[in-house]
């Protein structure tokens, strides 16, 4: 081993209840967002939105007694790009200013490790990340299939001090660059659209395999205008640069899948259906949730007409979800969608929340056990 990088959190945070709290921001919804349901709403009702930001739990738990993880880089070296396909859309590039390639390359492991630690230590979900600035692979006379060996994971994390390795097998990016010429602006067009995809195993000391795998696929873009074609190839990510940035993003992509993380979504509420319900709103715009959703009650309770009765319980779930209460959020989205019949748009509405709700209801037991490491 050559070089060992260690990043250490300072200390774990404290699970606090702000780790699954929401902040917003209200604002008219803009009904070409909701597609065409939303269209079918009554010019005498209206709707708004606001953004939250809640815990999504990882595809992968680690048992809290894993405070120290180690990185390691296990992708095959001198590998030649794979370089499968690459074309221009017409013989005289220069005269038409049309040109369209797709390349394969190898990524920059370097870069994509140094970010994967970066990523994970950021988030101080463990107490240590070590990496191994060393090339496993770089002494191989021949392409070896599969990952590490039992042996070679036990060495590993013998050796860096750690309780989990995590493994890069493979970095594979797809370009596609294109050149244009729009008529209707007089500008030449470039871009450059990469699609990362990076391998990591997992592997704990005295397993014959890796616990698991995370193979996940996206894509990071540039962009240039100019009015020649030889000034946006210029200035169009070089393939230099375009390897290390594509590299380092493919590096962070895995965490989403390690770690628990942030996930935003919109979400909706009625503004009006009776006075209970508009009062309610007001409190509900001053983040006094449990004094709109009280409001909200008295208002499903007050009607039997099933149109406001929907309005207040579609309320009421939201409320509930930002109290963190999911278990009476799920139950008045049931609620709502049982007062939407007949109604397309408003079970629409519903359907989708319903959706998402169940998705989050779902998710905490998951969540409260990946967050459990932070309690004291």
């Amino acid at each position: 081993m050559e070089k060992i990088w260690l990043f250490s959190t300072a200390k774990l945070r404290n699970a606090k209840k702000a780790l699954r709290s929401y902040h917003f921001q209200f604002s008219i919804l803009n009904f070409q967002l909701i597609a065409v349901a939303l269209l079918l709403l009554s010019g005498c009702q209206s709707i708004e939105q606001l953004t939250i930001d809640y815990m999504e739990p990882a595809k992968v738990s680690f048992p809290d007694e894993l405070k120290k993880v180690g990185i390691v880089n296990n992708v095959p070296q001198d590998l030649p790009n794979r370089l499968s396909r690459s074309f221009t859309d017409t013989p005289d590039v220069e005269s038409n200013g049309l040109s369209h390639k797709t390349s394969y390359y190898n990524g920059l492991t370097s870069y994509a490790m140094e970010s994967l630690a970066h990523a994970i230590a950021d988030e101080e979900y463990f107490e240590q990340v070590v990496i191994c600035d060393s090339v496993l692979r770089a002494n191989d006379t021949q392409l070896q299939a599969g990952g590490l060996s039992m042996d070679e994971v036990n060495y590993l994390i013998n050796y860096l001090d750690v309780d989990v390795l995590l493994s890069l097998e493979s970095l594979q990016l797809r370009e596609v660059r294109d050149y244009l010429y729009s008529p209707d602006f007089g500008l030449y067009i470039g871009t450059a659209n990469v699609a990362v995809r990076p391998i990591l195993n997992i592997y704990l000391p005295g397993r014959e395999t890796q616990v698991a795998t995370i193979n996940m696929t996206d894509s990071i873009y540039w962009d240039e205008v100019g009015n020649s074609l030889t000034y946006v190839k210029n200035h169009l990510i070089s393939q230099e640069e375009m390897l290390k940035q594509a590299s380092d993003y493919a590096g962070a992509l895995p965490v989403k899948n390690l770690l628990p993380h942030w996930e935003s979504a919109n979400r909706f509420f009625f503004t009006n259906g009776n006075l209970k319900v508009r009062d309610g709103v007001v409190y509900a715009r001053e983040n006094e949730w449990d004094k709109a959703a009280e409001l909200w009650e008295q208002a499903y309770a007050g009607t039997k007409n099933k149109k406001k009765q929907f309005y207040a319980a579609y309320n009421l779930a939201l409320a509930y979800e930002m109290m963190d209460d999911m278990e009476k959020a799920y139950q008045w989205i049931n609620t709502a969608l049982e007062k939407s019949q007949g109604n397309s748009t408003n079970q629409f509405l519903a359907q989708q929340y319903y959706k998402d709700l169940q998705k989050r209801h779902s998710n905490i037991a998951i969540l409260d056990a990946q967050l459990n490491r932070f309690k004291e």
